[in-house]
Protein backbone atom coordinates (compact mmCIF):
# COMPACT_ATOMS: atom_id res chain seq x y z
CA UNK A 1 0.00 0.00 0.00
CA UNK A 2 1.29 3.14 -1.33
CA UNK A 3 1.99 6.09 1.28
CA UNK A 4 -0.20 9.39 1.25
CA UNK A 5 2.87 12.27 0.45
CA UNK A 6 2.29 15.60 1.79
CA UNK A 7 4.23 18.62 0.75
CA UNK A 8 4.86 21.39 3.51
CA UNK A 9 7.33 23.91 2.77
CA UNK A 10 9.06 26.13 5.19
CA UNK A 11 11.80 28.82 5.08
CA UNK A 12 14.19 27.22 7.80
CA UNK A 13 14.45 24.34 9.62
CA UNK A 14 15.85 23.25 12.96
CA UNK A 15 17.01 19.55 13.07
CA UNK A 16 18.74 18.61 16.09
CA UNK A 17 19.23 16.18 19.36
CA UNK A 18 19.47 17.87 22.45
CA UNK A 19 18.78 20.80 24.09
CA UNK A 20 21.21 23.24 22.10
CA UNK A 21 18.46 22.44 18.76
CA UNK A 22 15.53 23.38 21.32
CA UNK A 23 16.78 26.65 22.32
CA UNK A 24 18.20 27.62 18.66
CA UNK A 25 14.75 27.19 17.32
CA UNK A 26 12.80 28.34 20.06
CA UNK A 27 14.80 31.97 20.09
CA UNK A 28 14.11 32.19 15.98
CA UNK A 29 10.89 30.42 16.05
CA UNK A 30 12.11 28.22 13.47
CA UNK A 31 10.28 24.97 13.86
CA UNK A 32 12.32 22.36 15.01
CA UNK A 33 12.47 18.08 14.29
CA UNK A 34 14.11 16.90 17.31
CA UNK A 35 15.67 13.50 17.16
CA UNK A 36 16.40 12.93 21.16
CA UNK A 37 18.77 10.66 21.96
CA UNK A 38 21.18 10.26 25.13
CA UNK A 39 23.53 13.25 25.74
CA UNK A 40 26.18 13.45 28.60
CA UNK A 41 24.56 15.71 32.02
CA UNK A 42 26.29 19.29 31.20
CA UNK A 43 27.02 21.59 34.87
CA UNK A 44 26.45 25.01 33.56
CA UNK A 45 26.26 28.09 35.23
CA UNK A 46 23.48 30.16 32.92
CA UNK A 47 23.95 34.51 32.90
CA UNK A 48 20.47 34.49 31.28
CA UNK A 49 17.82 35.57 34.30
CA UNK A 50 15.24 33.28 32.73
CA UNK A 51 17.33 30.36 32.58
CA UNK A 52 18.87 31.00 36.07
CA UNK A 53 15.63 32.27 37.75
CA UNK A 54 13.09 28.92 36.40
CA UNK A 55 15.19 26.48 35.05
CA UNK A 56 18.32 25.72 37.58
CA UNK A 57 18.76 24.05 40.55
CA UNK A 58 20.69 25.00 43.72
CA UNK A 59 23.50 22.31 44.56
CA UNK A 60 25.94 22.23 46.94
CA UNK A 61 29.52 22.89 45.48
CA UNK A 62 32.48 21.81 47.24
CA UNK A 63 35.02 23.96 48.26
CA UNK A 64 32.11 26.77 48.72
CA UNK A 65 30.32 28.00 51.20
CA UNK A 66 27.55 29.29 48.70
CA UNK A 67 25.69 27.25 47.20
CA UNK A 68 25.40 27.50 43.29
CA UNK A 69 23.07 27.50 40.28
CA UNK A 70 23.10 25.30 37.94
CA UNK A 71 20.87 24.42 34.53
CA UNK A 72 18.36 21.79 35.02
CA UNK A 73 18.51 20.35 31.71
CA UNK A 74 15.35 18.01 32.22
CA UNK A 75 13.05 20.71 33.07
CA UNK A 76 14.46 23.40 30.18
CA UNK A 77 14.03 20.46 28.11
CA UNK A 78 9.87 19.90 29.23
CA UNK A 79 9.11 23.78 28.69
CA UNK A 80 10.59 23.86 25.45
CA UNK A 81 9.46 20.89 23.92
CA UNK A 82 5.87 22.07 25.66
CA UNK A 83 6.04 25.75 24.10
CA UNK A 84 7.35 24.83 20.68
CA UNK A 85 5.02 21.79 20.61
CA UNK A 86 2.15 23.96 21.68
CA UNK A 87 2.54 26.60 19.00
CA UNK A 88 3.04 23.95 16.33
CA UNK A 89 6.71 24.32 15.46
CA UNK A 90 7.87 20.85 16.57
CA UNK A 91 8.25 17.25 15.21
CA UNK A 92 9.86 14.52 17.24
CA UNK A 93 10.92 12.16 15.23
CA UNK A 94 12.74 8.73 15.01
CA UNK A 95 16.30 8.97 13.46
CA UNK A 96 15.55 5.76 11.13
CA UNK A 97 11.93 7.86 10.07
CA UNK A 98 13.96 11.11 8.51
CA UNK A 99 16.20 11.00 5.64
CA UNK A 100 17.40 14.09 3.31
CA UNK A 101 16.67 13.60 -0.55
CA UNK A 102 16.74 16.33 -3.09
CA UNK A 103 17.33 18.89 -0.82
CA UNK A 104 14.37 18.55 1.00
CA UNK A 105 13.75 16.58 4.28
CA UNK A 106 11.46 12.96 4.39
CA UNK A 107 9.73 12.17 7.63
CA UNK A 108 7.50 9.01 7.14
CA UNK A 109 4.71 7.98 9.39
CA UNK A 110 2.95 4.91 9.34
CA UNK A 111 0.40 6.05 6.83
CA UNK A 112 2.25 9.27 5.19
CA UNK A 113 5.28 10.41 3.90
CA UNK A 114 5.87 14.52 4.83
CA UNK A 115 8.31 15.82 1.98
CA UNK A 116 9.53 19.30 4.03
CA UNK A 117 10.37 21.47 1.63
CA UNK A 118 13.22 24.19 3.10
CA UNK A 119 15.42 26.60 1.76
CA UNK A 120 17.55 25.83 4.50
CA UNK A 121 18.13 23.27 7.00
CA UNK A 122 19.91 24.18 10.35
CA UNK A 123 21.85 21.13 11.19
CA UNK A 124 23.44 20.49 14.47
CA UNK A 125 26.73 19.06 14.20
CA UNK A 126 26.55 16.01 16.57
CA UNK A 127 23.29 14.53 13.97
CA UNK A 128 23.75 12.30 11.00
CA UNK A 129 21.48 13.03 8.61
CA UNK A 130 20.55 9.94 6.87
CA UNK A 131 20.88 10.57 3.20
CA UNK A 132 23.23 13.37 3.25
CA UNK A 133 26.84 13.63 2.57
CA UNK A 134 28.57 13.51 5.78
CA UNK A 135 32.44 13.34 7.18
CA UNK A 136 33.25 12.52 11.14
CA UNK A 137 35.35 15.20 11.92
CA UNK A 138 35.62 13.49 15.62
CA UNK A 139 34.67 10.66 17.48
CA UNK A 140 34.73 11.90 21.29
CA UNK A 141 32.91 9.99 23.91
CA UNK A 142 31.75 10.68 27.57
CA UNK A 143 32.22 8.27 30.01
CA UNK A 144 30.16 7.99 33.04
CA UNK A 145 31.09 5.78 35.60
CA UNK A 146 28.83 5.15 39.05
CA UNK A 147 30.35 3.52 41.81
CA UNK A 148 28.78 2.10 45.31
CA UNK A 149 30.58 3.24 48.54
CA UNK A 150 30.64 2.53 52.29
CA UNK A 151 28.98 6.06 53.01
CA UNK A 152 25.74 5.47 54.89
CA UNK A 153 23.85 8.88 52.65
CA UNK A 154 25.23 11.92 51.83
CA UNK A 155 23.87 15.33 50.89
CA UNK A 156 23.87 15.55 47.13
CA UNK A 157 27.35 17.62 46.77
CA UNK A 158 29.04 18.38 43.51
CA UNK A 159 33.24 18.48 43.41
CA UNK A 160 34.81 20.44 40.26
CA UNK A 161 36.61 18.06 38.43
CA UNK A 162 40.43 18.45 37.62
CA UNK A 163 42.11 18.35 34.11
CA UNK A 164 42.92 16.60 32.66
CA UNK A 165 40.62 13.63 33.43
CA UNK A 166 37.43 13.92 35.25
CA UNK A 167 34.97 16.68 34.40
CA UNK A 168 33.22 16.47 37.53
CA UNK A 169 32.11 14.47 40.22
CA UNK A 170 29.22 13.99 42.54
CA UNK A 171 28.02 12.73 45.88
CA UNK A 172 24.53 11.63 46.16
CA UNK A 173 23.41 9.69 49.38
CA UNK A 174 25.36 6.46 48.81
CA UNK A 175 26.38 6.88 45.17
CA UNK A 176 29.60 7.96 43.89
CA UNK A 177 29.44 9.51 40.33
CA UNK A 178 32.55 10.13 37.97
CA UNK A 179 32.49 12.22 34.29
CA UNK A 180 35.08 12.64 31.77
CA UNK A 181 35.86 12.98 28.33
CA UNK A 182 37.39 10.92 25.38
CA UNK A 183 38.84 13.08 22.13
CA UNK A 184 38.54 9.29 20.66
CA UNK A 185 36.88 5.99 21.45
CA UNK A 186 39.51 4.02 20.91
CA UNK A 187 41.76 5.46 24.32
CA UNK A 188 38.71 3.33 25.65
CA UNK A 189 40.73 0.76 25.41
CA UNK A 190 43.69 1.98 27.28
CA UNK A 191 44.39 0.61 31.01
CA UNK A 192 44.15 4.43 32.20
CA UNK A 193 41.06 5.47 31.25
CA UNK A 194 39.86 2.06 32.78
CA UNK A 195 37.50 1.37 35.93
CA UNK A 196 40.72 0.76 38.21
CA UNK A 197 42.52 3.82 37.24
CA UNK A 198 39.38 5.63 37.73
CA UNK A 199 38.56 4.15 41.28
CA UNK A 200 42.44 5.22 42.26
CA UNK A 201 42.01 8.71 40.40
CA UNK A 202 38.96 9.27 42.60
CA UNK A 203 40.50 7.56 45.93
CA UNK A 204 43.18 10.37 45.49
CA UNK A 205 41.19 13.21 44.79
CA UNK A 206 38.78 13.18 47.25
CA UNK A 207 41.31 12.56 49.96
CA UNK A 208 41.52 15.07 52.36
CA UNK A 209 38.13 16.53 51.17
CA UNK A 210 36.95 19.16 53.91
CA UNK A 211 33.04 18.32 53.10
CA UNK A 212 33.42 14.33 53.53
CA UNK A 213 35.96 14.15 56.93
CA UNK A 214 32.97 16.86 58.31
CA UNK A 215 30.13 14.62 57.22
CA UNK A 216 31.68 11.45 58.80
CA UNK A 217 35.81 10.63 59.71
CA UNK A 218 35.08 7.21 58.24
CA UNK A 219 34.11 8.60 54.75
CA UNK A 220 37.82 9.15 54.24
CA UNK A 221 37.95 5.58 53.33
CA UNK A 222 35.01 5.29 50.95
CA UNK A 223 35.92 2.03 48.84
CA UNK A 224 34.14 3.01 45.82
CA UNK A 225 33.07 -0.27 43.90
CA UNK A 226 31.94 0.06 40.07
CA UNK A 227 27.96 -0.06 39.53
CA UNK A 228 27.92 0.33 36.22
CA UNK A 229 29.68 2.46 33.48
CA UNK A 230 27.53 4.28 30.72
CA UNK A 231 29.54 5.20 27.23
CA UNK A 232 28.00 8.27 25.49
CA UNK A 233 29.10 8.84 21.75
CA UNK A 234 29.37 12.27 20.82
CA UNK A 235 30.67 12.27 16.91
CA UNK A 236 30.95 15.39 14.99
CA UNK A 237 30.05 15.42 11.07
CA UNK A 238 30.23 18.05 8.35
CA UNK A 239 28.19 17.84 5.37
CA UNK A 240 29.01 18.76 2.31
CA UNK A 241 25.34 19.95 0.96
CA UNK A 242 24.20 23.19 -0.58
CA UNK A 243 21.48 23.45 1.63
CA UNK A 244 22.64 22.71 5.18
CA UNK A 245 24.14 24.80 7.50
CA UNK A 246 26.26 23.39 10.73
CA UNK A 247 25.61 24.86 13.43
CA UNK A 248 28.05 24.19 16.39
CA UNK A 249 27.95 26.15 19.44
CA UNK A 250 28.01 24.73 22.72
CA UNK A 251 25.22 24.58 25.27
CA UNK A 252 26.78 27.18 27.31
CA UNK A 253 27.38 29.41 24.53
CA UNK A 254 23.76 28.96 23.80
CA UNK A 255 22.37 29.82 27.54
CA UNK A 256 24.71 33.26 27.67
CA UNK A 257 22.82 34.87 25.47
CA UNK A 258 19.10 36.03 25.28
CA UNK A 259 17.21 33.14 24.81
CA UNK A 260 13.41 34.94 24.19
CA UNK A 261 11.62 34.97 20.79
CA UNK A 262 10.42 38.43 19.43
CA UNK A 263 7.64 40.03 21.01
CA UNK A 264 5.82 39.73 17.76
CA UNK A 265 5.78 36.22 17.87
CA UNK A 266 3.38 33.27 19.34
CA UNK A 267 5.98 31.67 21.23
CA UNK A 268 6.57 34.94 23.27
CA UNK A 269 3.11 35.16 23.87
CA UNK A 270 2.88 31.18 25.36
CA UNK A 271 6.51 32.04 27.05
CA UNK A 272 4.79 35.28 29.20
CA UNK A 273 1.50 33.18 29.87
CA UNK A 274 3.52 30.03 31.96
CA UNK A 275 6.21 32.35 33.38
CA UNK A 276 3.41 35.14 34.38
CA UNK A 277 1.35 32.10 35.89
CA UNK A 278 4.81 31.46 37.97
CA UNK A 279 4.79 34.95 39.20
CA UNK A 280 6.87 36.92 36.72
CA UNK A 281 7.03 38.70 33.60
CA UNK A 282 8.98 38.75 30.07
Amino acid sequence: MLKKQVAIKYDEIVVGSDIRALLYAYKRDITCLYLPQKTAEVLLQPKNLILKNFFCDENRISGQNAKEKFLNSENLEYFLLFVLGTAGKLYRIERDNLRYADGNLIHKTNKTEFVLETETINLFNNIKLNGAKHNVVSKKCHVEDFFKTNAKSMEKTWFRGHEPFFNYIYFDKTTLKSSFTLKSQDLLNDFDNSVVSVRYELDDFLKGKEEIILQRDYYVNLMPKIKNREIIQDFEYKTEEDNIDVINPSLEEICQQQILPSRESYLYYLSKKILDSIGTTV
